[in-house]
């Protein structure tokens, strides 16, 4: 039974997936596909287990089942059978026998694999309610579909299976957009939004009508997706207000393929091997732009939309940006980020210049499009102490060696020694 929530690719993924390998293992071998919420509740085990003429008053002809003559049964969205059903089929799958509907003699399958695909997880405490009875739902063995927000780091390769074209087109700004959005319509809403631009590609080969447009740009204003052109010039105008060198910033996340600057004409995707390509831009999401902030890549909401997480997974400070990034510059970048999501880093690092403040040079007030977070209790353990960040700063780099000290070692590019003595100074070993 593949389980997982509407829109996360059960069907057009993972079960024409199956067909291809099962087909691949057992050539000429009898599929059928049917949609069990399709069916009339009324006639159900009639499908599947067939029925005798006369059995019922629309039974003209006697009738063969799924069960029978098939190599493979796949029931999508199996949750929404009766649980009178459920029970004959739970019978089915135990022992292989059968008596069609108005029948008397018992029949037997033989070598059947039934796959099935649900979003419904409710298990019934009674037979009337609605939902799985207990033994049915235990009796199959479980593939649990992940929302899109809990893989994140696929959007880029779905993306580049639906609209291989557009994908070699993105800018940095919009890989980001893509991975940033927490997608509640997952792999459907996204495959839905990647086919349009090629639509409108299409539909307008001359190209956009602004300048600085894109066709991701131009869909997205006009379809029903909560996702938005606007998060990352957002994100980035709330970075600069605060201090933030938002140009080696830029610079720093080019190397990956992503930004936040819309008006950028880059188009890190045109050119090499996709997955290598793809690759390289989950690895700057993940260990440049989320360590940075301290976002949580699983969290079910557009990480563009705030300042920070409260769940704090500690970035890395070595390394970041590759060897050769200005490390002053980087230092800074880092001590600011920290500033910006309420861990006072100053002092604590190379002391660095904030930089200009833009709103004064204008002689204006401008509100920050991304306002600071309330001091409360859920995110008090932002406030932490450089020594309580330090710690969990090295606890990180150590569970990332598996506890090897000398990995963690080369991976952070100091020596041994030096490791080993600040993991004695903070307690970890």
């Amino acid at each position: 039974m593949i389980v997982g929530d509407t829109g996360t690719g059960k069907g057009f993924v993972f079960l024409e997936e199956f067909e291809r390998q099962y087909l691949k293992r057992n050539p000429g071998a009898k599929i059928r596909r049917v949609n069990v919420a399709a069916i009339p509740a009324t006639l159900i085990e009639s499908e599947l287990f067939g029925h005798e003429k006369g059995a019922f008053t629309t039974a003209v002809n006697k009738k063969r089942g799924l069960v029978e003559g098939h190599d493979a049964l796949i029931l999508e969205e199996i949750g929404v059978l009766p649980q009178s059903v459920q029970a004959k089929l739970l019978t089915f799958i135990e022992d292989k026998k059968y008596i069609t509907v108005g029948g008397t003699e018992e029949k037997k399958a033989h070598g059947l694999q039934i796959v099935a695909t649900t979003n419904m997880k409710t298990i019934a405490t009674t037979s009337m309610e609605e939902g799985f009875r207990l033994d049915f739902w235990s009796r199959f063995f479980k593939f649990y579909v992940p929302p899109l927000y809990k893989h994140r780091m696929d959007v880029l390769f779905y993306f580049a299976h639906f609209a291989p074209d557009t994908f070699r087109e993105l800018r940095p700004w919009e890989a980001m957009t893509l991975l940033c959005y927490h997608w509640p319509g997952n792999v459907r809403e996204l495959k839905t939004i990647a086919v349009e631009i090629e639509i409108q590609k299409r539909k307008r080969p001359e190209g956009p009508l602004v300048p600085w447009h894109s066709q991701f740009h131009e869909t997205i204003i006009g379809t029903q997706t909560g996702l938005s052109w606007d998060a990352c010039p957002r994100f980035r105008n709330s970075l600069r207000m605060n201090g933030i060198d938002v140009d080696f910033l830029e610079k720093v996340l080019n190397k990956y393929g992503l930004g936040f600057d819309i008006s950028s004409k880059k188009e890190p995707f045109k050119n090499g091997d996709i997955e290598n390509l793809t690759a390289l831009a989950l690895i700057g999401f993940d260990h440049v732009f989320a360590d940075l902030f301290f976002k949580n890549g699983s969290a079910n909401k557009n990480l563009l939309s705030d300042r920070t997480d409260y769940q704090i997974p500690i970035g890395t400070l070595h390394g970041i940006g590759g060897p050769r990034v200005n490390k002053k510059k980087m230092y800074r970048l880092v001590a600011d980020c920290l500033q910006y999501i309420g861990v006072n880093a100053k002092g604590k690092l190379p002391d660095v210049n904030t930089g200009y403040d833009f709103v004064r040079l204008l002689g204006a007030k401008e509100k920050d499009p991304i306002p600071a977070q309330e001091k409360n209790a859920d995110n008090a353990n932002i406030n932490q102490s450089e020594e309580d960040f330090m710690r969990a700063h090295y606890r990180k780099m150590l569970a990332s060696a598996r506890g090897n000290v000398s990995e963690a070692a080369r991976n952070a590019k100091l020596s041994t020694s030096t490791l080993r003595k600040r993991l004695v100074k903070y307690g970890l070993i």
